[in-house]
């Protein structure tokens, strides 16, 4: 996701460079308008990804969702009720 996100900045920096070097401006400052777009591209989609990622990973946990897409229970696992019994009864029974 990352390199998406730096490959969509570098599109935004040539781009930047053909609208701004069209206007006749010095080169150095043609490309230090088009870096500036690129961070501000660069961040901008940074920080979409990180509050998406934020906004899935709290509604999954509102649905009660592990991260790994498995439904988590609210009770723990079921255990007989009469465990304790059942396992006295065992040892009785193999003596």
């Amino acid at each position: 996701m990352n390199k998406l996100i730096f490959q969509i900045g570098l599109l935004a920096f040539c781009i930047s460079v053909v609208i701004i070097g069209l206007e006749d401006t010095p080169v150095l400052e043609t490309v230090a308008r088009s870096f500036i777009v690129f961070v501000g591209v660069v961040i901008v989609g940074v920080l979409a990804l990180v509050v998406t990622s934020l906004a899935v990973k709290t509604s999954r946990q509102a649905q009660g969702i592990s991260p790994s897409g498995e439904e988590e229970s609210a009770l723990p696992p079921a255990q007989p009720k009469n465990g304790k019994r059942q396992q006295s009864a065992m040892k009785k029974g193999k003596s």
